[in-house]
């Protein structure tokens, strides 16, 4: 959440003295998606604290997690290379630990596929997404799912 920005100074101190990594999620450049609810905290919010930690010194990534519809790949690259250090994509039916079963329990796939969003429910975006934020940011900056989380 943008709340952190709140505890700015704290965070700081804790990256001149180790590993520290603020990560902050944005599944999306679409705010709102069409046809889903509204996002408790707006993209461009969220974008905005990953900035000013960045340039306070601390270690920023954004998890596209889980991925949801994104309008304009190419431009939310750019918001994202201007925003954070790295960039972790995942999809549901690899990152919810259990293949995609919990997600399916939930009313999110149902939602997806009424909103006319359903090639988002298939894997194959997972590294679609990926390469175009690679073909911005570099394969180094962006990391996929578990392996990506568990890379600091």
């Amino acid at each position: 959440s943008p709340l952190v920005t709140r505890d700015v100074d704290l965070l700081v101190a804790l990256a001149a003295r180790g590993a520290v990594w603020l990560s902050v999620t944005v599944e999306t450049d679409q705010d709102p998606v069409p046809g889903l609810p509204r996002h408790a905290t707006p993209i461009a919010r969220r974008l905005e604290a990953l900035a000013a930690f960045r340039a306070a010194g601390v270690r920023t990534q954004a998890a596209v997690s889980p991925v949801l519809p994104i309008g304009d790949l190419p431009g939310f690259a750019a918001r994202l290379d201007a925003a954070c250090d790295r960039v972790i994509v995942d999809h549901y039916l690899v990152g919810d630990g259990s293949q995609g079963l919990r997600t399916r329990r939930t009313p999110f796939v149902d939602l997806l596929v009424a909103a006319g969003h359903e090639r988002w429910t298939r894997l194959e975006v997972l590294e679609e997404v990926r390469a175009g934020l690679a073909a911005r940011l570099g394969d180094e900056r962006v990391l996929v799912s578990c392996a990506g989380f568990n890379a600091i």
